[in-house]
Parts: structure tokens; sequence; C-alpha cells
């Protein structure tokens, strides 16, 4: 890149970041006249005609020679009331263009990222630059831990693997104490105070795993792993069920051994720690740490360092080994009379159900944010209920866009990466005219249960996601009761945990259920809906995200479709993401219209290659 082409990208990237629009105004107007173009201009230099439409006359006018000067006066024609989709097109051309600078523009990415989410209303003023200049610092640390993320060097053994060579938990705590302070420093966060006393150290330990998990980062994912491993007691076989299935799984898959000793060695402490899950040391006269008695257990074990070693292959997770998924009893005998009661009900009497386990929330969040990038924030607030090893919970959640923004994907996606397990039971609230949400009285011929229980019924688990789709779209007479008076009570986990179901004439505990909604506009749902979701305002992607959604949308056709399938190893070229990025841009940025666009754009690629 030319140094005059970088003085121009850095010239932008200052101006994104001055404090407010009168004085952004004053500099574009002094870099556009010092280029000799006639300004109508008051007599203190400032524009006669601060209208969009003249400033955007002043970008076309600039946008030929000047292409840079044109982008800051085209961000100076935008308001806050403008269309989103307008304002988020903007942004990202913008961002595209700064980022491509080599000089430092984070400060500059920041505010941009604000102008986005002004965009989106979660910023509310009349003045972007002026709001960005508020809420910047905050998307600065965002981009900073993104980059420090993106940019880390890890090892090659995750360090909850690691932690399983040491013999004693004292040297446990001290390597771990020294390998957080080394991996994140930069974070301020250290290490958790030694206590003598076991209960209050592991409390101390506890609060900082949930400290660790909170940055959001992989590698304190990995570091808080290691601290749940300190509170594993063999007097405690349950306190190793939240850490072994995932550092069972890291061994597996992500760790690079070159030494088949080490290899093996942790093969088989790891299998003492599963031996601790089963109780094997549980009632010990004297209490030891799982880290003294894999030490002990594995002290006659020798291994030859030989290229030829035959590492064994122990089995660290035995099928009868792995705790048993909670259940719940969904239907009380004692509150349903088995005579009378359907015979696709009798089973569930007093039946235990399954309840769906989140394996790792991190992964879950991880997995949709790459395949939403222009909703990452969202995604983590989505996902921020799943806990590591414990049943699927989530509050009531309404995904709330424009249409075509994918949400309907999103809960879709939700459920198949968080467990195969996972059914979504949909309910199109746009064709719901009365209360059949609730269920309908045993009396009537067409009598049947509630939209949560006979999700309950066809997934035969107890916390499957009930879904209504456009809530908004729900018929709001009460001749026959309506959606939003039904689905009220099923809201309210204390009301949910004994519903009473009149279809079936039994009491249901429902608490279980999660349930999430879709809506364009919240304008016409009830206070007590407004009041029970948590609404997630759904951002548009902007062109900065195309490459990738273009990308994901690609893979889907190729799963879809055999059609497709070489399309799925090739990706799309920038020629085509150009086209595809003007069309997509004058259809607001609808993920339901770029699928189309992609679509076409792989048929016209596929009717090329047949005429040649």
């Amino acid at each position: 890149m030319s140094s005059k082409v970088d003085k121009e990208l850095l010239w932008l990237a200052a101006f994104v970041c001055i404090p407010n629009w009168a004085e952004a105004a004053r500099a574009a107007t002094a870099r556009t006249t010092a280029l000799g173009f006639e300004m109508n201009l008051l007599r203190d230099g400032s524009l006669r005609d601060v209208s969009p439409r003249a400033l955007l006359d002043i970008a076309h006018r600039l946008k030929g020679d000047h292409p840079t000067l044109s982008l800051a006066w085209r961000m100076l024609a935008l308001r806050t009331s403008d269309d989103k989709a307008l304002i988020h097109e903007v942004v990202g051309v913008v961002v595209s263009v700064v980022s491509s600078t080599d000089g430092d523009v984070t400060d500059a990415l920041a505010r941009l990222r604000v102008w986005d989410a002004i965009a989106a209303g979660k910023f509310t003023g009349d003045d972007f630059f002026k709001i960005a200049g508020q809420f910047w610092r905050g998307e600065r640390e965002y981009i900073v831990a993104r980059l420090d993320e993106e940019n880390r060097c890890s090892g090659g053994i995750p360090v909850c693997v690691e932690l399983l060579d040491q013999g004693r938990w004292d040297d446990a705590f001290a390597w771990l104490s020294a390998e957080t302070a080394r991996q994140a420093a930069k974070l301020g966060v250290g290490s958790p105070p030694s206590h003598a006393d076991r209960k209050k150290q592991r409390i101390l330990i506890n609060a900082h795993v949930e400290l660790l998990f909170a940055q959001g980062r992989h590698y304190t994912g990995e570091l808080a792993l290691a601290w749940q491993m300190m509170t594993c007691d063999p007097e405690r076989p349950e306190s190793f069920n939240a850490v072994l299935p995932q550092v069972t799984w890291l061994l597996q898959h992500w760790s690079i051994i070159t030494s088949p000793i080490q290899k093996a060695r942790l093969y088989d402490r790891l299998h003492v720690w599963w031996l601790a899950a089963r109780g094997e040391w549980a009632g010990a006269t004297k209490p030891v740490s799982i880290f003294r008695i894999a030490e002990r257990e594995t002290a006659s074990s020798t291994y030859e360092d030989s290229g030829d070693f035959p590492l064994p292959e122990p089995d660290p997770e035995p099928e009868d080994l792995r705790p048993a998924p909670p259940t719940v009893v969904v239907m009380p005998a004692r509150h349903a009379e088995e005579k009378g009661l359907p015979q696709a009900w009798k089973d569930l009497r007093d039946q235990p159900l399954p309840l769906v386990v989140c394996d790792d929330a991190t992964w879950v969040r991880e997995k949709l944010q790459d395949e939403y990038p222009h909703a990452y924030r969202e995604i983590a607030l989505l996902t921020q209920d799943l806990r590591d090893d414990e049943p699927v919970r989530m509050r009531p959640t309404l995904l709330l866009s424009p249409p075509g923004f994918g949400k309907t994907r999103v809960v879709r996606r939700l459920a198949e990466v968080i467990s195969p397990q996972m059914y979504v039971y949909r309910f199109d609230a746009a064709s719901s005219f009365d209360g059949m949400y609730g269920g309908t009285p045993k009396g009537w011929s067409s009598a049947q249960a509630s939209v949560p229980a006979r999700a309950i019924m066809m997934s035969r688990t107890a916390n499957p996601i009930s879904f209504v789709d456009e809530i908004c779209k729900a018929g709001e007479s009460q001749h026959n009761g309506n959606l939003w008076s039904a689905i009220t009570p099923h809201l309210e986990r204390e009301t949910a945990a004994r519903y009473r179901e009149s279809g079936i004439d039994a009491e249901l505990n429902l608490s279980h259920v999660v349930h999430i909604a879709t809506a364009n506009s919240i304008e016409r749902l009830p206070l007590q809906l407004r009041d029970r979701y948590r609404v997630i305002r759904i951002p548009s992607p902007t062109l900065a995200h195309l490459p990738r959604l273009a990308a994901i949308i690609v893979n889907d056709l190729a799963v879809e479709n055999d059609m497709y399938a070489s399309h799925a190893i090739e990706p799309l070229a920038p020629d085509e993401l150009e086209i595809i990025g003007r069309a997509w841009a004058k259809e607001r940025f609808s993920l339901r219209k770029l699928r189309r666009l992609v679509e076409a754009t792989l048929e016209a690629r596929d009717a090329c290659a047949r005429r040649h």
C-alpha cells in the first residue's frame, strides 16, 4: 500500500474518532476546501446547508477522485433515525476501508461498532460521533480481547491435561497458580488465595472459576476447568462429574503429545480419576487428594522410551463410569388418575424422564458465534444460562429482528449444537387465533394437552424447547382465548411446576421446558409478555460479514443438495462476493435473500462451467 493511500486511510480513522458531528463537519469541510472544491459556506466557514441531501451531493462529487473523503461525507449525512440497513451499509464500507491500513485503527473500529449498535437500537441519541465517544472504550476492550485470543500461541497440551501429571495437591495448586499468572496476567486475573479449611478453599476456587469463565476466552476456559479439577475430592465422587468428560475429550482430541511415555502416563492417571468418580476411594479413613492417589496407583507402571512403544488404549471413560443423566418425574401418579387417562400418557405416570444435558457450553457458544459473526454478543447473551454437564435450562427468551434475519435458524441450530437429543416443538403463532397453545378441556372431542406437554410427550425428555414462531402475529381476540394469555402461565417457573392440564385432567411439572419465541416487533405484545421474556435484538449483518456468512450458506447447500457438493470445497471468488454484496445491500442484508443470491451464483457458476 502506498504511503499516500495509507495517510488517507489513517485520516479517515482519525475522522471517525472526532468527538461530535459539528467538529467532524468542520474537519471534512477544511479538507475538502483545501483540495480546491467550491462549497456553499457561511462567513464563519461552516456549511450553509447541512441536510443529508446536500451532504450526499458533496460525497457524490468527491467519490471519483477522493473516495476516502467521500466516505467521510456519507457518514456526516447519516442520521440515527435512518433505516438500519443504510447505516450498516455505510459503516460496513468504512470498516472494510479503515481495516486495510497498516496503522493502529483499533479506536476507530471500536467507535464504528458503536455506530452499528446505534442502528440496532442499543443506544439512543441524535449524534453518532458523540454517542460513540461515550461507549467506544467497552467496544475497544472487546476488539483487543479478540485479537489477543487470535494471536495467542498456546502449548500443545491444555493446562487441565498437564495438571494430571502433578503428584500432590499443594504442588498442583502452586503450579496452576503460576500458570494462571503467566497466561492471564494481561486480563488482571490472578490466582485464588490459599486457605487451610478445605470447604472455604473450595468456595474461593469456585468463585475464581466463574471469573475465568467470564473472560470468554478459550484459554481462560481451560484454566477454569483446571481450577475445577482442584475441587475434585475422592470423598465426594460427584465432584468429578463436571470436569472428567471435558478433560477426557481434550486429552484425546486436543493434545499434541510427542512422548509415548507421557501419553501413556496421562491416560493411566486419567483412568484413576474416573475410578475415583465411581467412588473407589470414598469413605477412606484418612482423606487423600486425587493427585496423591493417581501418583500412587501409577507408580508401579513402567514405560520404555522407544519409537515402537505400544501405547495402551485404556478406556478413560467406560460406560459404567459415566454419570447417569439427571431425570425428573413430569407426571406424579398422585396428581394423575390412571382411569380416563389417554393411553399415550399412562406410560408417563411416575416415569422419570431424562433432562438433556449441555456437555460443553463454551463450545456451543463459540460454534454459534462462528455461524453468526454479526451477532457475537447476542449469541453470548442467548447461551449465558448454559452450564457444562448440567441440564439445559434457559430463561424465556424472545429473539427480535426484522424478517429474514435468520431467527428461526438460530433456534434450530441452538438445539442441534447443544445435543442431538434437544427437541424443538415449533408452534406457528401467525395461524393462532385462540388459546390452543394451553390445550383444550377434556370434555371436548378435540381435547389435547398444551404445547409444552406435547413437546415432552413427543421427545420423551423433560426439557424440550417450546418454540413460538412470530409471536407478534398472533390474534388478539379473546372470544376463544388467545395465544398471549395461554402462554403466560408457562413462562413462570413456579406456575409451570404445577400446571393443570385440562386436556388430560392431570397436573404436570412443565418447569424444565425451555421457552423461546421470535418476533419482528414487540409493539403489539402485551405488557405481561414483555415483562416475562428476555428480549434479545438480533442485529443486521453488514458487508464485512459477507464472506463468512456466504461460506456457511455454501456449506449448508452442500449438505442439503448433492448438486452443490463440489462448491463446498471451492470458496466464492472475490468477484462473486462483490456482485452478491451489491445485490444483498439492496435487499437490506436479509439472510434469507443472501441464501437465494448465493444459490443463484452457484447455479450461474455451474451453467458457465457446462458451456466451457
